[in-house]
């Protein structure tokens, strides 16, 4: 038997496992599907915000807003009462992209998850949930210091 030590960096592994095959599988908008699903729902947003939304470093986020932007899918400009900020807004292309984008991952979803019953769907959430939750209490109590 595992002492608890090897059983949680083993789970911690297949995590990572889960993660990368998942993103692997999914491939196409991964790492804009994010900002596209965003825009969509919420329509004109700052890059600031969306960089907070995403939780990815400013730089990073105007790389791949940049990206984007050469790739049709996005528009830039100007915040009319903040000259400092930029609004974000999606194309046409952008939001023919976003829609895809959310078909793309709940088909995933859906194919990832049909292994599982649905009383172990609903044991793994309550799961996940309380994993999440934890992490964020000692994140956001760390900060609070």
């Amino acid at each position: 038997m595992h002492e608890p030590s090897d059983l949680n960096a083993a789970i911690f592994q297949l995590f990572r496992q889960f993660s990368n095959l998942q993103l692997r599988r999914v491939g196409h908008y991964q790492g804009q599907g994010l900002i596209l699903i965003q825009l969509k729902e919420q329509g004109t947003l700052t890059q600031r915000q969306l960089a907070d939304i995403t939780k990815r470093r400013p730089a990073t986020m105007s790389e791949q807003l940049e990206s984007m932007e050469r790739a049709g899918l996005i528009r830039r400009e100007k915040n009319a009462n903040d000259k400092r900020n930029i609004d974000v807004m999606l194309t046409e292309a952008g939001l023919t992209a976003a829609k895809d984008a959310e078909a793309a991952r709940k088909d995933a979803a859906d194919d990832l998850f049909a292994a599982l019953t649905l009383e172990e769907k609903y044991e793994l959430r309550r799961q996940l949930t309380k994993l999440v939750n934890s992490l964020d209490k000692e994140i956001n109590s760390d900060s609070e210091i």
